[in-house]
């Protein structure tokens, strides 16, 4: 394998992976996983959460998906899924709502979206899920999954 002009030997056990390197050995141009969260069993709306905290301004993308798991009794509104951040040119707050709110009560096929934001350093990327209604004994749930990459 050739990583950045240097011939690399690939690691064949878990031993092998230990020590360090620095960052001009490292592979250029590929995402690089920042954070993950798969809630379950979600019965309520989500407040402004850390998604990730910014450590080096850049692009970010973050992959979104909600699905509802479990239907209300009478009636129900899955969340919207929002992401804010701070733009790294200007400072500016950026949002985005990249899936809106579901008021079938059915169980349908996952809602998923992308959003790709320019997020400045030391500061936090943030989702939020809004508008969750239940009505009836038995309350909706949902699921929820967000990844956030380094681009």
């Amino acid at each position: 394998m050739t990583c950045n002009g240097d011939s690399t030997v690939l690691p064949t056990t878990f031993a092998q992976l230990t020590g360090t390197c620095q960052p001009n050995q490292l592979p250029t141009g590929l995402p690089m996983q920042a954070s993950v969260v798969n809630l379950t069993t979600q019965a309520a709306s989500i407040g402004a959460t850390t998604l990730y905290a910014v450590t080096t301004t850049g692009l970010y993308r973050i992959s979104a998906s909600i699905k509802r798991t479990q239907i209300a009794t009478t009636s129900s509104t899955l969340p919207s899924v929002a992401i804010t951040w701070t733009e790294g040119d200007n400072s500016a707050a950026g949002s985005s709502t990249p899936i809106a709110t579901n008021s079938t009560n059915t169980l349908v096929a996952t809602a998923a979206s992308e959003v790709i934001v320019y997020a400045k350093a030391a500061t936090n990327i943030q989702y939020t899920c809004a508008g969750y209604a239940s009505s009836g004994a038995t309350p909706m749930q949902y699921a929820l999954r967000i990844k956030c990459e380094q681009l």
